[in-house]
């Protein structure tokens, strides 16, 4: 290649390869792509692969005279603008919305001086058994003691208005069993276990005893072990995962039996819905550790968590709080600015409300179907049906709302949530198709919502009464199913019948 040549054919390649890398940094880093999770170090060799083509596409065109020189540092300095610009915008929007957040907290900073435990202090490490997407407790453990909610910061012990009507210290005492669940029920006999609840925190009981979850409540009404495997902080795909793991590797058997399923409208969409674990630090980042390069290794994941792309993507783009953390309004009380929105009622005074709850009580039916968890959401689903026929056990869905959703017209000044919860009726629609039955919590809430508050006034989970009334609602459609099944002589029939030693 002629020597005036090399400058145009680096301009193509560095210009244009840049961009194409931001594309890929952006696009696919830490995403799960046809079941397989893309990590840096793949994203850094398609990177290399595509600016290689780029060089070699580059060097033909300008051989063969398909461009000229000028035309090259055209095509190289128009990729340079796009690329400025889009940096330009990640960084002003990222900025902006820092912003308009109100007072961040953090908690490792926070507990060096403060005495009080809020909830999740409390409970037992989680960790993943293999290299699928799900987690267990670590088994054998019981932890106990008083805590504040989790919405509570040091600070809040200031306001006169939080102590005396919003915090309370609670008590708590978790057991986690030898197979890593709540409670004192291991599988040694899993052989006749006819009923098992799966979900997240609302299953596992946030903030409660054991006893006094809905999972409790409801094996006293019904006379029937039910096997809590709720784990907080999963999603309906890491909950489908763990339950295949118990089923097919014979640890669980629920042939002729009844899962009860929750799903949470409040991050059961934006939750991770990998199907691979997590991967630990790669052999490279512990080699770049400690130098110079460590940062520019870190530097493609910052890229993508405050680009525009990924910002909207993951919903973060929904948290524009028109400067309220900063003035004033509902992040502050007596003097004090608060993490949380803290909200007053005329009928049950006040509460602290999560802004994330608040913003997915807010969510369109478009952000619901374009999210990109939303196709993983149906297959996740489609498994549980074809799991549940190949182990013969039947599935009900309980839909549960978000505080927000179920309370947030009842205070003032609260932001208006979307008229129709469309996640949960995004499920419903999937349980239906696959001739799941479903419970509707959100209506079947309303009516005791009017009278008295289900969940706590420093957390987003339900209360003690919450965890009662949702027992006795589960256990009334159950109950009217079973009466049913013994008239009708259905399918169903079989979920109550004693099983053959």
């Amino acid at each position: 290649m002629p020597k005036k040549q090399v400058f145009p054919l680096l301009t193509i390649g560095c210009a244009v390869g840049l961009l194409w890398s931001y594309g890929l940094f952006v696009s696919i880093l830490d995403e799960t792509i046809v079941g397989v999770s893309v990590g840096l170090r793949d994203v850094v060799v398609i990177a290399a692969v595509g600016v290689c083509l780029i060089l070699a596409l580059g060097q033909w065109t300008l051989k063969s005279q398909v461009l000229s020189s000028r035309e090259a540092y055209a095509i190289g300095g128009g990729a340079i603008a796009i690329l400025g610009a889009m940096l330009a915008l990640d960084t002003a929007y990222s900025g902006y919305l820092s912003s308009q957040q109100p007072l961040r907290w953090d908690r490792e900073i926070s507990r060096v001086s403060d005495r009080n435990s809020w909830v999740g202090e409390l409970y037992p490490d989680l960790f993943y058994p293999d290299h699928e997407n799900y987690r267990l407790h670590k088994p054998s453990r019981v932890v106990e003691g008083f805590h504040f909610g989790d919405m509570y910061t040091p600070s809040m012990l200031k306001s006169k208005t939080l102590m005396e009507s919003v915090l309370s210290r609670k008590y708590v005492k978790i057991a986690i069993n030898e197979d890593g669940f709540r409670g004192g029920k291991a599988f040694d006999n899993a052989r006749n276990a006819r009923i098992v609840a799966l979900g997240d925190s609302f299953t596992f009981g946030w903030g409660v005893n054991e006893e006094a979850t809905w999972v409790g409540h409801l094996e006293r009404s019904l006379g029937e072990t039910i096997y809590n495997l709720g784990i907080h902080d999963s999603s309906p795909r890491q909950e489908y995962l763990l339950l295949e793991h118990l089923l097919d590797q014979g640890k669980l058997r629920l042939d002729h039996g009844l899962l009860l399923w929750l799903i949470f409208e409040g991050n059961d969409l934006e939750d991770s819905y990998d199907t691979v674990r997590p991967t630990s630090e790669s052999t490279m980042t512990q080699v770049l550790d400690n130098t110079l390069l460590s940062g520019l290794w870190k530097i493609p994941r910052v890229i993508k968590h405050q680009s525009v792309v990924d910002i909207f993507r993951s919903g973060r783009a929904t948290f524009l709080m028109s400067g309220a953390g900063r003035s004033g309004g509902a992040y502050w009380v007596d003097g004090i600015q608060l993490a949380t929105p803290l909200y007053r009622s005329p009928r049950f005074g006040y509460k602290l409300f999560s802004p994330l709850q608040i913003e997915r009580a807010k969510s369109t039916r478009e952000y619901v179907a374009s999210h990109p968890n939303r196709s993983a959401l149906h297959r996740t689903i489609q498994d549980m049906a074809a799991l549940s026929k190949k182990h013969g056990f039947e599935v009900v869905m309980l839909l549960a709302p978000s505080d927000a959703r179920l309370y947030g017209s009842y205070f003032d000044d609260f932001p208006q949530a979307s008229d129709r919860a469309h996640f949960l009726e995004a499920v419903s629609e999937e349980a239906g198709a696959v001739s799941f039955r479903v419970v509707n919590l959100s209506e079947a809430l309303r009516s005791y919502a009017e009278n008295e508050l289900l969940y706590f006034r420093d957390d987003d989970h339900w209360n003690e009464r919450g965890h009662e009334v949702v027992a006795e609602i589960v256990g009334k459609r159950l109950n009217v199913q079973r009466q049913s099944a013994s008239r009708s002589n259905t399918v169903v029939q079989s979920l109550w019948k004693q099983r053959p030693t």
